[in-house]
């Protein structure tokens, strides 16, 4: 029998597991490692005292070629695939190393022991829960143990012995989860995921083999708890924890979202109690007895919050408020007194500003000195010099290769660099990786920035492109669906102001302005497709900073029209692949997603 991982904490109970309760007498045990594990001699002398033959072999198991000694050397009789590591972090964070390192001891090794390991009686693999309902911040090893699940059922069909067990955590003091310290236990237990005692997981094993399903579940479930929390009771187990339709209250304090409970309070009773549910909502994340101890000033990363426990804090927050809030709430209001103000704003918002601190009035106004010039270029056909923004990133690419299909224009090309050297070199391996090929020698660059004033360019260069171009196509954008709108104003805003002043400098000349659907909040109608007319925003209704930008960028747009300057919009959805070459933004978060 081979246990991989089996020098491991988790490998050294199943390996003890088989030789006393199933008599096994020859066993294989891997690990990176090998003998000079630790514990692993150990181990060997117990185990070999209790009657059986053990060997104990350094092989990577995500390593085809080392499995395939193994199996010549050792012929098989059973499998274990315990092995596995975690590299824990927020997607958004994960790196291709951090989620190849995973896949690698659990997938890779899974697959190279389905196609090697011959004709066996038992394959039993360690999956876990986190790909059967997620886990915060285990988004790479998720998608690992879904795949052992995924070769258990492919196994099952072709008559070939499977078990996948998706286990829950273990109570072990090492171990994939020994970086897990004891407030992390107590946050998962409180989710309502207790701990696997190991007598108990051992015989969970024996039943789970027995069974003959090939995936199955294993993990001890605090009823109790879960049911206080229903709104994040996962799917799978819905129809095993039965919670009532309805929230039961005690009275009035106990029903309702904040704003329910606060509306009738003065303004300083009102602070301090949402600044109450803050502390209170920290104190039930990090699992402190009371709120006491926890001083409302201090950064929320003194206090012990790390990205996981920052989402979880904001996902407690947004459900008992009602508020929709950002990933980056703790970030952007790092104590927790700055985090109740910023509620207290979103709960009781004053005239046109949002829980910012925005007033998308103000936002929305376009300088007096920009006019049409005398001199209009209203539309061409055959423009001889546009100036085209964007041109490193996805759409802008594509749009660039349009424009060299023109007869003759010159493309100007805006890019943020050192110095022209390095804008050719982004703008080569951005072309190079869409497949787009056109005739260079008409492109010229242009280094600037869209994020500073006159584009980053000295005064006779903004005023030579102003007597110069025909036509600006400005697909350029600072794209992030996290940081908020002030963050990306420079570059989405007042980038499109400087555009604007750059098309009514010297001659009037078309703008052509890359926006997004996003700038709708919701059909005007319910039940009935937007149209092109239909009111867009308002900014304290748009769900990021991304978007508010998009929309306050427009609303200066439409001021632009209103004087007389020949613009328009362009509102993109999710942009497919090349028709022809299939070239995407393939490195993008949802061609990911569907990739996998």
């Amino acid at each position: 029998m081979l246990i991989t991982g089996g020098t491991g904490a988790l490998g050294r109970i199943l390996a003890r597991h088989l030789v006393i309760n199933h008599e096994v007498r020859s066993l294989v045990l891997t690990s990176r490692s090998g003998i000079a594990a630790f514990g692993a001699r150990a181990l060997v002398d117990e185990l070999t005292g209790l009657g059986a033959k053990v060997e104990v072999v350094a092989c990577d198991i995500s390593d085809r070629n080392a499995v395939g000694r193994l199996v010549a050397e050792h012929p098989l009789n059973g499998v274990i695939h315990a092995a596995g590591v975690t590299d824990d972090g927020l997607i958004d964070k994960l790196t291709p190393t951090d989620l190849f390192a995973v896949l690698a001891a659990k997938a890779d090794g899974a697959r190279h022991l389905h196609e090697l390991a011959g004709d066996v009686s038992a394959f039993v693999l360690f999956s876990s829960l986190a790909a059967t309902i997620g886990g915060a911040g285990q988004s790479n090893y998720a998608a690992a143990n879904a795949y052992l699940d995924g070769i258990a059922t492919m196994r099952a069909v072709e008559g070939k012995p499977a078990t996948s067990i998706a286990w829950g955590l273990w109570n072990l003091d090492s171990g994939v989860t020994s970086h897990l310290g004891a407030a992390d236990r107590r946050r998962i237990e409180r989710a309502g995921y207790l701990s696997i005692d190991p007598v108990l997981g051992v015989a969970a094993l024996d039943a789970a083999v027995g069974d003959g399903a090939p995936v199955l579940v294993s993990v001890p479930l605090d009823e109790t708890a879960m049911r206080t929390r229903p709104d994040q009771l996962p799917a799978v187990f819905r129809e095993i924890i039965r919670v009532p339709l309805r929230r039961s209250a005690t009275g009035p304090e106990n029903s309702g979202s904040w704003a329910d409970r606060i509306g009738t309070l003065t303004p300083d009773e009102r602070s301090a109690a949402v600044l109450a549910e803050v502390l209170d909502t920290v104190r039930g994340v990090l699992g402190h007895a009371d709120s006491e101890s926890i001083h409302s000033t201090s950064a929320f990363s003194d206090l012990g919050f790390d990205s996981l426990l920052s989402v979880e804090l904001r996902n407690r927050l947004a459900m008992s408020s009602g508020l929709t809030l950002p990933l980056t709430a703790l970030f952007d209001h790092p104590t927790p007194t700055a985090l109740a103000d910023h509620l207290d704003g979103q709960l009781t918002p004053d005239g046109n500003s949002d829980a910012s601190g925005v007033d998308w009035d103000a936002e929305i106004a376009l300088p007096d000195d920009i006019e049409p010039s005398s001199v209009r270029i209203s539309a061409t056909d055959d423009p001889e010099c546009v100036l085209l923004t964007g041109a490193t990133g996805f759409l802008g690419a594509f749009v660039l290769r349009e424009l060299l299909q023109l007869k003759r224009a010159r493309v100007l090309c805006l890019i943020r660099a050192e110095d022209t050297a390095d804008a050719w070199r982004k703008l080569r391996e951005n072309l190079t990786w869409y497949r787009i090929q056109g005739d260079m020698t008409r492109v010229e660059i242009v280094v600037g920035d869209l994020g500073a004033a006159s584009l980053g360019l000295p005064a006779e260069e903004f005023d030579r492109l102003a007597t110069t171009v025909d036509a600006i196509y400005h697909a350029g954008a600072q794209v992030n669906w996290l940081q908020p709108y002030q963050a990306l104003k420079a570059v989405n805003v007042e980038g499109t102001i400087e555009l604007l002043r750059l098309a009514a400098m010297h001659r009037t000349v078309p703008l052509h302005h890359v926006s997004t659907t996003g700038v709708y909040a919701g059909p005007a109608t319910p039940g009935v497709a937007l149209r092109v007319g239909d009111p867009a925003g308002p900014g304290d209704e748009l769900p990021s900073g991304y978007t508010q930008s998009k929309w306050v960028a427009e609303e200066i747009i439409g001021l632009a029209r209103e004087r007389g300057l020949p613009v328009s919009v362009y509102r993109v959805d999710l942009i497919s692949g090349d028709r022809v070459t299939g070239a995407c933004q393939k490195r993008d978060y949802v061609w990911l997603a569907l990739k996998g």
